[in-house]
């Protein structure tokens, strides 16, 4: 996001990075689950067709599997 301060973005970086890798990755594939099913649900709410591709990509990328 553009509109976030840099002292700000430090401060998140700062709490990230001060989690072990296991927690990191745990919420990393929790948000991941979320915004997988925030996307299922707004397609099924419009009725039509939204690609999944960026995401299908990240999860490859990360061994998450689609």
């Amino acid at each position: 996001m553009t509109d976030t301060p840099d002292h700000i973005k430090q401060l998140q970086l700062k709490i990230w990075l001060s989690k072990s890798p296991g927690e990191r990755l745990r919420q990393m594939m929790e948000d991941n689950t979320a915004l997988h099913a925030f996307w299922r649900t707004a397609k099924e709410q419009k009725g039509e067709t939204i690609s999944l591709t960026k995401f299908t990509i990240i999860n490859s990328v990360f061994g998450l599997g689609s």
